[in-house]
């Protein structure tokens, strides 16, 4: 499944029901959802979010595309997750695909999802609806 002007992809999306929600502040960033999750389409660095409910919480998931030297193109080499609850990020964490792992782990990653969080909250919010 894909969104955006450009080419992006969304992991796991179940194309048959990949529907706009609502759109969230800033600018073009989008909630989506399918039959069994919730997607946030963040424009500036062109990636999804995958919310998922779990107990009390959100589960946020992003893959983390990665290149190799002489690979033509990125493929899915970490994902960075958190838990939201109350508004409240915890639990950042990057975890690299096995064939990435003894690579350094992209930390920056988790600035980024932590940078999203007043995005996530508002999304977390839309969920509820």
């Amino acid at each position: 499944m894909y969104v955006g002007t450009s080419v992006t992809v969304v992991l796991q999306a179940d194309p048959t029901s990949f529907v706009k929600v609502a759109s969230l502040p800033p600018g073009q960033t989008a909630l989506f959802r399918d039959r069994s999750r919730f997607y946030v389409y963040d424009p500036s660095y062109l990636e999804v979010y995958t919310l998922e409910r779990k107990a009390d919480a959100i589960l946020i998931l992003k893959p983390v595309w990665l290149s190799r030297p002489q690979a033509r193109k990125e493929t899915h080499g970490a994902t960075v997750s958190a838990r939201l609850k109350d508004g409240v990020l915890s639990e950042l964490a990057v975890t690299l695909e096995p064939s990435f792992k003894d690579e350094t782990p992209p930390t920056w990653e988790m600035e980024k999802l932590n940078g999203m969080k007043s995005v996530l909250v508002e999304a977390s919010k839309q969920m509820a609806k």
